[in-house]
């Protein structure tokens, strides 16, 4: 899972007010990926990595 993975993803959110995705209305300021080392069978061969996500992102409205 990379940060292009998360952005590609995001583009399926849309701003309720503009009929555009919220990564092309440049509303996504910021996106981290990391491994999260604490999910449940974390280390286990043959069960699939967990990662953390965060996202920073900036509202069009102040009732967003």
């Amino acid at each position: 899972m990379t940060e292009d993975d998360i952005r590609m993803a995001l583009r399926d959110c849309y701003d309720p007010e503009v009929p555009c995705n919220i990564v092309d209305l440049g509303l996504v300021y910021r996106v981290g990926v990391e491994l999260d080392r604490e999910a449940p069978g974390a280390g286990i061969p043959g069960v699939p990595v967990k990662h953390k996500v965060s996202i920073g992102l900036t509202l069009t409205s102040k009732g967003c």
